[in-house]
């Protein structure tokens, strides 16, 4: 199944809505958290969406679905 098509398709199980903008949203910011944990509060902070147990487990299996951007860390400029 397509991750666009899941998440859709979990969002409606959940919240009763399936916004493609809500859709792309959660799977960017699934791929920009460093873990589960993050991607949780995350959410909380943003009040996107109400968090409750069910909405924990789907982030969780969100997380674990999407490709994580690992950015290459700055090199320090070499000393002249």
């Amino acid at each position: 199944m397509e991750l666009v098509t899941y998440v859709g398709d979990r969002l409606h199980d959940l919240l009763g809505i399936s916004d493609k903008y809500v859709v792309e949203y959660l799977i960017g910011l699934a791929g920009k958290a460093s873990s589960a944990a993050s991607f949780v509060q995350k959410l909380r902070d943003t009040d996107t969406v109400s968090v409750d147990d069910e909405m924990v487990t789907f982030a969780h299996e969100l997380w674990n679905k999407v490709s994580h951007v690992v950015r290459p860390q700055p090199r320090p400029l070499p000393h002249l």
